[in-house]
């Protein structure tokens, strides 16, 4: 599809296998007036890791304020947080044993 107005075009493949990791490809689409689009993708197949650069502030060993923020950041698809932390309930729940659960399913320290 196509949308003339905003100099825009969309298109979908459909692959019978799926593409190697690491692997690139170039894409091309010809259009009506012999004019092409070229695109090129790598295949990726590790998870994109998306961080915040801190959490939002809570005191030392306030635990439900930091799982609430590891709670909303999984909503948010925030899958990781940099090291500098920025709230001192957050460092300190990951350095519990409770949260090794909560790493691997929601958010990892980068």
């Amino acid at each position: 599809m196509s949308d003339p107005s905003v100099n825009l075009a969309a298109s979908t493949v459909q692959l019978d296998q799926p593409l190697s990791a690491g692997s690139l490809h170039v894409f091309q689409g010809i259009y009506g007036d012999n004019q092409a689009a070229t695109g090129a993708a790598r295949a990726w197949a590790n998870d994109f890791i998306y961080a915040t650069w801190g959490a939002r502030a809570g005191a030392s060993g306030d635990y439900d304020a930091a799982r609430a923020w590891i709670d909303e950041a999984s909503n948010h698809f925030v899958n990781a947080l940099e090291v500098q932390g920025g709230s001192d309930a957050v460092k300190d729940y990951l350095k519990t044993q409770r949260e090794s659960n909560t790493r691997r399913s929601a958010v990892t320290v980068v």
